[in-house]
């Protein structure tokens, strides 16, 4: 393919402005189902993009109950406590 007939290669208002300045190009019958197409699936993308829920939606809920972490550190430095008694 002709690297200058790569429409994906430009940006958006630069194919705006060859489909509206330019429709009787030669290449204007080629460039607009493609870009039609193109921006088409590109917002498909986007949007499936958008409909996937993040990180901090996904562990909502499962949140350590902050009872829970005390309970962790009281454990750890109980446990600390017990090995340097039992080691000295």
């Amino acid at each position: 393919m002709d690297p200058w007939r790569d429409y994906r290669n430009y940006p958006d208002w630069t194919l705006d402005a060859f489909i509206k300045r330019f429709p009787s190009h030669r290449d204007h019958s080629l460039a607009v189902p493609e870009v039609e197409c193109w921006r088409e699936d590109r917002e498909q993308r986007l949007d499936e993009k958008n409909n996937q829920p993040d990180a901090a939606t996904l562990l909502r809920g499962t949140e350590i109950p902050a009872w829970l972490k005390i309970a962790v550190v009281v454990a750890s430095i109980a446990f600390g406590l017990a090995a340097l008694q039992f080691f000295s």
